[in-house]
């Protein structure tokens, strides 16, 4: 079912900080079991490694919220939130959309179409990210909305934990520093015939 952006929001809101905290903490735990190795690994690799730390994480966060269930569906690992959305974590391309390959199960599943495992009234989103350049690090995370063509709409939540962590931090006292000395140098009349020979 097709939701509309405020719709959506207001379904998920209470779980976007815990959904962009799982996604960079499965992040970092990837990178510390990698180490500096992470290049000898392929990209598809990488990203199959990351969601599964991803998935991990969300269900260490969510283990004692009851409104939340994980079950493994097709080899997909879902989450359900009661009966208002389901969440499944994927790596976005730059358009915003999962790249699957086009099975009929992924058309239906990411199109929003009725599937026997689920209800068609309960919508499906998608907790992404989207890799910097070189396909090392995430650059930005995000619930998307798919759609039968593509993406209905999305939401960053890298805006949404930068809010709710800028919130704890206590601002420290700035040190001032003395400001630095300027000795000023004293020219020659041999320093400026040579400057000069040049300009």
């Amino acid at each position: 079912m097709i939701v509309s952006r405020e719709e959506g929001e207001r379904r998920l809101r209470p779980y976007f900080e815990r959904l962009a905290e799982a996604i960079h903490d499965g992040d970092r735990r990837l990178a510390g079991v990698l180490g500096d190795q992470k290049h000898r690994f392929k990209s598809r690799s990488l990203s199959s490694n990351r969601n599964d730390f991803v998935v991990s994480e969300a269900r260490r966060i969510f283990e004692d919220d009851p409104t939340v269930r994980f079950e493994m569906r097709h080899g997909r690992d879902i989450m359900h939130i009661g009966d208002d959305a389901v969440v499944l974590f994927k790596k976005l391309d730059r358009s915003r959309r999962t790249r699957n390959a086009p099975t009929q199960l992924a058309l239906k599943l990411f199109g929003q179409q009725p599937l026997n495992e689920m209800p068609a009234e309960t919508p499906r989103f998608v907790a992404g990210w989207q890799m910097d350049t070189l396909g090392i690090g995430i650059q930005v995370i995000m619930i998307t909305h798919p759609n039968p063509f593509g993406v209905e709409w999305a939401i960053p939540l890298d805006d949404q934990l930068a809010a709710a962590k800028t919130a704890q931090i206590t601002p420290q006292p700035v040190q001032e520093q003395p400001a630095p000395r300027i000795h000023k140098k004293e020219v020659s009349d041999a320093d400026e015939r040579s400057i000069s020979s040049f300009g």
